[in-house]
């Protein structure tokens, strides 16, 4: 199987070349660890096991943790009115509440496609202006509960919640909370342009002609993104997802219990997870990076890749890497 694996990995490009990290745990034996391609191709640097990368959207598991921790403590309930929280958004007419911004039954308008009309991946972007930007719009495209859509605003806003409620930044409450207690020493919220990342990745935007420009993000935003971590630590995680020694039943329950509403392609929608065909799975993409976190509870097995290239293909490679263990 690890054979299999690692020219399943190395399928994705040169050597060269931008590529991606694997690692499969079953039984919670690792049965494939392993890296291909550059992590930087200034310096040449390979990707290995330790090589961390921007997760994009797989970060938003963590919030939704994190929402769930604090309810767990009386400190929030996702029956809030999310104004309760953070005033300054606007009338919409009609309640949002935490429960909506977690299941994406929010109606509000994706920031990143706000903000992307007069920035670039690599601008760097604050909160302040994204914050800005949900006020400034000031509308939901549907009745809060209705319907799923997908928006990386929903979760911008849950990571601005935990911080009005706890006092601590996001990337504080989870680095103290979360990734310290599970030994996830790499793991680590970028919400400042400025932060260089140990062992980070370079992301890089594929231009079609097989050349690759540096697209690393400086977009400060954190909650829907900006976590970054490596392939060892995001199975440090998927372990707890299925013992729970840290969260319990509490937050069992919020990240692997589906909202009211599936998504377009009919599986449900946990805390930053979704759920369907017996997997638990979440795939990133931004700026230069690509990844995809996958469990198969019934199998006992987890797969994560992470890629330092737009153009890769992670949620294909993750199922290819789960049949071939």
């Amino acid at each position: 199987a690890s054979a299999a694996v690692a020219d399943l990995v190395a399928g994705q490009g040169e050597a060269a070349e931008p590529g991606c990290a694997v690692r499969a745990v079953v039984d919670g034996e690792v049965v494939f660890e392993g890296g291909y391609g550059t992590a930087d191709l200034a310096t040449g640097e390979a990707i290995d096991a330790a090589t961390t990368f921007d997760i994009a959207s797989v970060s938003k598991q963590f919030t939704a943790a994190a929402v769930y921790l604090l309810a767990d403590r009386g400190a929030l309930s996702l029956d809030d009115e999310v104004h309760e929280h953070l005033p300054e958004l606007p009338d919409y007419g009609a309640a949002v509440t935490l429960d909506d911004l977690v299941h994406h039954t929010s109606g509000l308008t994706d920031y990143t496609e706000l903000l992307a009309e007069d920035f670039d991946d690599t601008d760097v972007t604050t909160t302040a202006q994204a914050l800005a930007a949900v006020v400034e719009e000031g509308e939901l495209a549907f009745a809060p509960g209705t319907a799923f859509e997908y928006s990386n605003t929903n979760y911008f806003l849950l990571g601005q919640v935990v911080e009005r409620v706890d006092g601590r930044t996001l990337g504080d409450f989870l680095a103290d909370e979360v990734f310290a207690p599970l030994g996830m020493d790499q793991t680590v919220v970028r919400d400042d342009a400025d932060l260089v990342v140990d062992d980070g990745a370079e992301g890089y935007a594929a231009d079609g002609e097989g050349g690759f420009a540096p697209n690393t993000t400086n977009w400060e935003q954190a909650g829907d993104g900006a976590v970054w971590s490596s392939v060892r630590d995001l199975q440090r995680w998927a372990a707890n997802l299925e013992t729970f020694a840290l969260g319990g039943p509490a937050l069992e329950e919020g990240l692997l219990t589906p909202g009211p509403v599936p998504d377009d392609d009919g599986y449900g929608y946990g805390g930053g997870l979704t759920l369907g065909d017996g997997l638990i799975e979440h795939s990133g993409a931004w700026a230069g990076f690509s990844s995809d976190f996958l469990m198969a509870p019934d199998s006992s097995t987890s797969v994560v890749v992470l890629c330092n290239r737009d153009d890769a293909e992670p949620y294909d490679l993750a199922l290819e890497v789960l049949d071939a263990v």
